[in-house]
């Protein structure tokens, strides 16, 4: 007989596949990554019937997009290689979901998504994107990264009170980061190769930070700063990004 799944990972090339999760037994299977295929056109519309699904990763893949919105138990997300012509607000339906991240693909902005019960989001490498304002619309973020984005230039952390842990990286156009002096849950800030100024946000570090790496890509500059961290206290950076959440997202699609 058939031995229910937890956790399944499919990708192909060659063989037809729009209709793959039609053929899928959804008892028990709580972890699913639909890795890229020769033309991206598996059928999301059976993920509506998943009742047990946790954890999705999705490569390309918006044939009738809005069924993952229909899955009110997913806790984690993980879309990658997700064109700008998909829009975004189906994630809004989401109220159970507390991770989320987005990398490849394209778009200009995230402001169409709003997840107030999000506590961690990831973005990296999408094309385009230029603006990653009011972060207020994720008021219960804990752990935010965001790389390789160069167009975007300001962020603003007025209003994500709740955050404990911060990493920005190869954004060589960002020159302003709002809100971060108001972060005090902080505990966890890497900064890598920005455009910041990186003696005046020493100035405006918050109070309860524990680990600190902070580089410009210039090695004199790099080392007088680590310095002066080493000579605070700071441990030069925490390994456990992702919090006590425990998503290992990037793994997914592997």
């Amino acid at each position: 007989g058939e031995v229910p799944l937890s956790t399944l990972r499919f990708m192909s090339w060659g063989m037809k596949v729009s209709q793959f999760l039609e053929l899928v037994n959804p008892e028990r299977l709580r972890r699913l990554a639909l890795g890229p295929t020769k033309r991206s056109g598996i059928d999301l519309s059976p993920l509506e019937g998943y009742s047990e699904l946790k954890c999705v990763g999705v490569s390309g893949h918006t044939k009738n997009f809005e069924a993952i919105g229909k899955i009110p138990q997913l806790e984690a997300l993980l879309l990658r290689s997700i064109g700008k012509k998909q829009s975004l607000p189906a994630l809004n339906e989401m109220t159970g979901l507390k991770a989320l991240e987005i990398s490849g693909g394209g778009r200009e902005s995230i402001d169409e998504v709003n997840l107030p019960p999000l506590q961690y989001l990831g973005i990296g490498g999408v094309l385009g994107l230029h603006s990653l304002d009011d972060m207020g619309r994720f008021s219960s973020l804990k752990d935010f990264g965001v790389g390789a984005q160069s167009k975007i230039e300001k962020m603003d952390f007025s209003d994500s009170p709740l955050l404990e842990s911060l990493c920005i990286g190869t954004m060589k156009g960002l020159v302003t980061l709002a809100g971060i002096e108001k972060l005090e849950r902080l505990k966890s800030l890497r900064v890598l190769w920005t455009g910041l100024q990186l003696g005046e946000l020493i100035e405006r570090l918050p109070p309860h930070l524990e680990s600190v790496q902070l580089l410009s890509g210039r090695k004199t500059e790099d080392e007088k700063t680590r310095a002066f961290l080493d000579e605070k206290g700071y441990q030069e950076f925490s390994p456990d990004f992702l919090g006590e959440g425990g998503y290992d997202l990037s793994q997914l699609l592997m």
